[in-house]
């Protein structure tokens, strides 16, 4: 079963997956879904407890993903597109610390910001262990970029 999935809604983010080849496409597209759900499950919450809950269930669901089938689409998507590539469902969870730690009062302290850079910024690395990029400095470059998006 190949599942498709439609185009990151940010052009730019679209462009630059255009590049990878055509099966590695398909697993940075799921990824970079999984990054804009979680984006959503905060804008639509209006208590930040709402959000919280949604974000556990999210990592959660995450985690089984490395031994249960997986109960929604975008989950069936990282499933079949993304563990191939040796990327843990547990892996996948750490992108919910960093949206997590946007749900605290104002203002952010750098401490906040810093876990919201490194969990969100994961999601280059994740990019990079489905490119097999190696070791390069792609944790930082995520970092930058996470906290250049917020």
């Amino acid at each position: 079963m190949s599942l498709s999935l439609p185009p990151v809604a940010n052009p730019e983010i679209e462009l630059s997956i255009s590049y990878a080849t055509p099966p590695r496409r398909v697993a940075l597209r799921a990824l970079w879904t999984l990054d804009a759900q979680l984006a959503a499950t905060l804008a639509r919450a209006a208590d930040p407890m709402v959000a919280r809950l949604r974000l556990t269930w999210w990592r959660e669901a995450l985690i089984r993903l490395d031994a249960a089938p997986p109960p929604q689409p975008l989950l069936a998507a990282l499933a079949e597109m993304v563990l191939p590539a040796g990327i843990a469902g547990h892996e996948l969870a750490v992108l919910t610390d960093g949206w997590e730690a946007l749900l605290v009062p104002d203002p952010l302290s750098i401490d906040d910001l810093e876990a919201y850079a490194s969990g969100r910024g994961h999601l280059f690395v994740l990019g990079g262990g489905v490119l097999a990029a190696g070791e390069c400095p792609i944790a930082e470059a995520g970092q930058g970029w996470a906290l250049a998006d917020l």
